[in-house]
């Protein structure tokens, strides 16, 4: 064995790594773009899954909010004025801060998903702006005794039936529905 053999079997050897490197590197390549369209598919769907779940947990969140604050304005004349205030604006920025946290997950999904929660947010509005006006009329009422109690009677939570529960469950149910509805279109 001659240095020249030597220097042909080192040769052919490279090229065979050569040829194996290629064939790994290709092979390599299509494993990676196979596990990124797998992937990619996998966080699609977890995504529209976790707004959707969000979209549900926000909407709970808002009506657990408004529950809690209409039924302390109905036993707040135990407490002092001044106590009644204090947990008034605590509780007004609880049912505030949940509304902009659906507002902005039904944006996300607007965006994201192409559903339209236009109509049922306008209904959720309008709901809660009344809502909030008779409780701040009855919280710093400056009229008679007989208008705060027509305006505590108002906001307060009497039953399932009044006009707010109905009008505020009948929205949720409704942006509830359209989540649900995007969800049964893509399974």
């Amino acid at each position: 064995m001659d240095l020249m053999d030597c220097i042909t079997k080192s040769i052919e050897i490279t090229k065979s790594i050569e040829i194996f490197s290629h064939i790994a590197t290709i092979l390599a390549a299509l494993f990676a773009i196979y596990g990124i369209n797998s992937w990619k598919k996998q966080f699609d769907f977890k995504n529209n899954y976790c707004l959707r779940k969000e979209i549900f947990r926000s909407t709970f969140s808002l009506e657990n909010s408004i529950r809690d604050f209409r039924i302390y304005l109905a036993i707040s004349e135990e407490e002092g004025w001044p106590a009644i205030k204090m947990s008034y604006e605590a509780r007004y920025n609880r049912i505030h801060e949940a509304f902009a946290n659906l507002e902005f997950q039904l944006a996300e999904a607007s965006h994201f998903e192409n559903m339209d929660f236009s109509t049922p947010l306008k209904k959720l509005k309008d709901a809660n702006a009344q809502l909030i006006f008779h409780a701040h009329n009855f919280i710093n009422s400056t009229g008679s005794i007989d208008e705060r109690m027509q305006n505590k009677e108002t906001a307060c939570w009497e039953s399932d039936d009044d006009r707010f529960s109905q009008r505020i469950k009948n929205a949720l149910e409704e942006i509830k529905n359209i989540s649900r509805g995007s969800q049964n279109e893509r399974i």
